[in-house]
């Protein structure tokens, strides 16, 4: 899964959004995208060490800022290649990670959701 960290408050998080959309539409699958807003979720944004917003990240690769088209192709095609579509089994490596490092005053749900075209989409919320 890729994360998409985002904000509110930022402008360029839109166009990113934009661009995934139209670079992904020359895929023959598309990627699995978690947006997390690190408003709303500052723990995943400090677990996984988010300065700048938006950032994507897969695995131990980041893309942070407006990427130019080739690179946020060659960022997709990447995580693609190793397996991060949303036609894939759910990696559930996330959530656990992120467990371990919370306080313990917070917990963390997970599950899953139908969307309109018949995939499952992955949800992950911090609970307070």
């Amino acid at each position: 899964m890729i994360l998409l960290f985002t904000s509110s408050h930022c402008a360029w998080c839109e166009a990113v959004k934009q661009m995934i959309s139209e670079v992904s539409s020359h895929f023959k699958s598309t990627p699995r995208i978690c947006e997390i807003n690190i408003d709303d979720h500052r723990l995943f944004a400090d677990v996984f060490g988010i300065s700048i917003v938006p950032t994507l990240v897969y695995k131990s690769h980041a893309l942070s800022g407006l990427p130019d088209h080739g690179d946020l192709h060659s960022f997709l095609f990447q995580a693609l290649a190793e397996g991060c579509s949303a036609d894939a089994p759910q990696v559930k490596h996330v959530v656990p990670m992120v467990h371990e490092l919370a306080p313990t005053s917070q917990k963390i749900e997970e599950s899953t959701q139908e969307e309109d075209d018949g995939k499952h989409s992955a949800i992950v919320r911090l609970i307070q």
